[in-house]
């Protein structure tokens, strides 16, 4: 193997890594909607349980400027459905 591919693995799984790190140190585990609204205006971003936010807390983050990003399984993986228990809504500020 030539020394190139080997560096370019080599600097992708540091780029991975740090991106990882840097997306984990900016998201809050939260259980309000409240508490999502306080992280994201500070420029993080929120998980929360979309039992406790659904469809109606969602209109509540709308109002300050929050969405929805995406929504995940309890195990980060995508929901067989979106109403699944254990789904949970990565939430951030809108721009």
């Amino acid at each position: 193997m030539s020394l190139l591919p080997q560096v370019l693995e080599e600097d992708q799984a540091l780029l991975l890594k740090q991106s990882r790190e840097r997306r984990e140190s900016r998201t809050s585990e939260v259980s309000t909607i409240d508490e999502a609204v306080e992280v994201t205006g500070a420029g993080g971003w929120a998980r929360i349980p979309w039992a406790v936010l659904g469809e109606e807390g969602e209109a509540k983050l709308a109002d300050h400027a929050v969405t929805v990003r995406c929504l995940v399984a309890e195990d980060g993986s995508v929901p067989d459905a979106d109403d699944a228990p254990g789904n949970v809504a990565i939430v951030a500020r809108a721009y």
